[in-house]
């Protein structure tokens, strides 16, 4: 059987994301693109790159990369949340898309941290006068 890198360029994007998240585990297309390739391509790049990967081989049939796992987030404080796949690397499975939120859940869980934040604020004195005194 030959090497799940045959074919490819020596220091090409495939084998590079290959290589990462076979030393660093499994992880989502932004994960990587931050930690090791933020400098060097554009995230676009990465995206193709990493289709090519999951596409079945034409002469082995087998992929290179497979979704180990799904992880739901808001990226980088973003008002939804969304299901981002975390890739692996072999010829494995897919794991199962878990199903979707409600529409509403992004608003529910902004509009609790809100107010968890303004209740902590109700019980800090306003005033530097007001420090001896109990509420």
């Amino acid at each position: 059987m030959k090497p799940l890198t045959y074919g490819m360029h020596k220091n090409g994007i495939q084998i590079r994301i290959i290589k990462r998240l076979r030393d660093h585990g499994p992880m989502t297309a932004h994960e990587l693109w931050l930690r090791f390739f933020a400098d060097d391509i554009p995230r676009d790049w990465l995206g193709s790159s990493i289709t090519k990967l999951r596409r079945p081989n034409n002469k082995s049939g087998r992929a290179r990369l497979y979704i180990a796992a799904w992880d739901r987030s808001d990226l980088g404080g973003s008002s939804t949340f969304r299901l981002r796949p975390l890739y692996g690397v072999g010829n494995k499975p897919d794991a199962e898309k878990p199903p979707l939120l409600p529409s509403n859940y992004s608003k529910t869980v902004r509009r609790q941290a809100v107010k968890a934040v303004l209740q902590a604020a109700r019980q800090v004195p306003a005033s530097v006068f007001n420090l001896g005194s109990s509420m």
